[in-house]
């Protein structure tokens, strides 16, 4: 593999390593919420039978169980399975990399633009765009490829997943 090829591997592992740490957090900020709603369901229906007076048929406590997995079921997939499904632009998790990492100042955003659009590729010499994306890279290593830009709220979430759970 030559360094060229190298360096635009190593760009697109870096974003692509962000985020997934970005969706991941974002699905583990809904599961507590979703484990919250599906509580909600299930007291609801306990508080149900309950106040009924006699014993509950056969038919109410397959509803309510119903009920409960539907609301399960429609929680999750809102608030954990909907924030996954969600696209990212390479451009837009480059911005979110250099808001969070400064010292990268703005060339990771420039290096995703030069691969992703051919256009401006085609514009400039390619031993330049070279250097721009082997650039970004080594500026994107002293960063630590962004592994830090996630993870304390990535720890964050995981503990509130843990807590709710």
């Amino acid at each position: 593999m030559n360094v060229r090829s190298q360096s635009h591997e190593q760009l697109r592992l870096v974003v692509h390593a962000v985020r997934r740490r970005w969706r991941t957090r974002r699905a583990l900020n809904g599961a507590p919420i979703a484990l919250a709603i599906t509580a909600a369901a299930f007291a609801v229906f306990a508080i149900y039978l309950g106040a009924r007076n006699g014993i509950p048929t056969a038919s109410s406590i397959i509803i309510g169980r119903v009920a409960v997995a539907i609301a399960a079921l429609v929680a999750f997939a809102w608030y954990v399975f909907r924030p996954l499904m969600h696209r990212v632009s390479d451009e837009r998790v480059a911005l979110y990399i250099e808001e969070q990492e400064p010292s990268l100042k703005a060339t990771l955003l420039g290096a995703v633009e030069l691969t992703s659009d051919k256009q401006i590729a085609g514009d400039l010499s390619p031993a330049l765009a070279d250097k721009l994306i082997q650039n970004a890279v080594e500026r994107c290593q002293a960063v630590d490829f962004g592994r830090t830009i996630e993870a304390p709220r990535l720890r964050r979430s995981s503990a509130l997943f843990g807590a709710a759970a």
